[in-house]
């Protein structure tokens, strides 16, 4: 009987596990933006709206400047 190489099988079995960990890698973030998409056609706000939010009330509660006030003139 011939030997046969099991060079070629592993090098398939390598190449198989590389291409499943791409597929569902590309699965996981196509679904991802997907839910985005649905969240934010439904008005579900997103962790990066709730992200921007949160830092724009701190940078209102942290800022000490006084707010300007404008006064409006008539020519009557």
């Amino acid at each position: 009987m011939k030997e046969t190489s099991t060079t070629y099988a592993r090098i398939v079995m390598v190449l198989l596990a590389v291409n499943m960990a791409f597929t569902g890698y590309a699965v996981y973030r196509l679904s991802d933006l997907q839910q985005e998409q649905i969240d934010s056609a439904n008005g579900v706000p997103t962790e990066e709206t709730t992200e921007a939010t949160v830092q724009a009330t701190e940078q209102d509660s942290n800022s000490t400047a006084t707010p300007q006030t404008t006064t409006a003139v008539s020519n009557e």
